[in-house]
């Protein structure tokens, strides 16, 4: 029996074709573990990352958002301003009342608003993709004429 015991120690240690399979799989383990753990960590910090960026945009949009309301009325008041002393100067030099000189200026208001309506419908209408509407149609009327043909 020691013969047989002697052997396969000396099989298991004596070997030079055995290497022992404890140390390379532990080490490659170990290094996929690791190789885990940083990937995981990574995509933890970029998400992280990315959900505070997401809350600064949604900050910022909601500032942009607001300084424009702001600067809308800033600019509608200015615009005002401006009408009114153009009012009280046609009331000066032209010798109108304070109150025509106001209803001259609005329709020179309601002019150019007509104007912006008529330039809003011309742009509205490219809104609609008449060109690839137009290539769609004229593509499906082939498919279908070609699929009647046959």
């Amino acid at each position: 029996m020691q013969t047989s015991d002697t052997e396969g120690a000396a099989g298991k240690v004596d070997d030079p074709g055995a290497a022992p399979a404890s140390q390379p799989t532990d080490g490659a383990f170990a290094e996929l573990r690791e190789l885990v753990t940083v990937l995981r960590a990574a995509v933890t910090d970029v998400a992280r990352l990315l959900g505070l960026e997401a809350q600064l945009l949604v900050r910022a949009a909601f500032m942009v958002v607001v300084l424009g309301i702001i600067l809308g009325l800033v600019l509608a008041a200015a615009w005002i301003m401006i009408v009114l002393a153009i009012a009280l100067a046609l009331q000066q030099f032209t010798g109108l009342g304070l109150a025509s000189a106001t209803l001259v200026m609005s329709l020179l208001h309601l002019l150019f608003a007509f104007g912006v309506v008529l330039g809003l419908r011309r742009l509205a209408r490219r809104l609609t993709f008449p060109e690839t509407r137009l290539a769609l149609q004229t593509l499906w009327g082939e498919t279908e004429s070609g699929a009647g043909a046959r």
